[in-house]
């Protein structure tokens, strides 16, 4: 469970509805999850009966899903900015020469 309701689809560089479901096995670039305001991802998996959940800092303001093809797997990773912002400046973090940046990311697995 995420609240995001949209995402950028970085296969085509389109903003998407987002219903809570994804489809990444035909995708081979990644989907940018767009407008989180509760910093929590959560997610079943179901062979393991667990329980996946991700709670991250304000810093990070999207959460990236990628797959690759015939593997079973899905990346969830939490992103202070979108990908290129180096480049176009936008949401980049800047700390001061000697400066300190702390974040924190919880990951927990709950057997159900």
């Amino acid at each position: 469970a995420v609240d995001a309701v949209r995402y950028l689809d970085y296969n085509d560089m389109q903003e998407k509805s987002f219903d809570g479901h994804l489809d990444l096995s035909s995708m081979p670039e990644s989907a940018l999850l767009l407008g989180l305001r509760e910093k929590r991802i959560a997610f079943e998996l179901p062979d393991a009966k667990q329980t996946i959940s991700l709670f991250f800092d304000d810093e990070f303001k999207y959460v990236v899903l990628w797959s690759v093809a015939n593997q079973d797997f899905v990346c969830v990773e939490p992103w202070m900015a979108k990908s290129g912002a180096i480049h176009s400046g936008e949401d980049v973090l800047t700390i001061q020469p000697g400066g300190v940046l702390q974040t924190r990311l919880t990951l927990s697995a709950i057997s159900q």
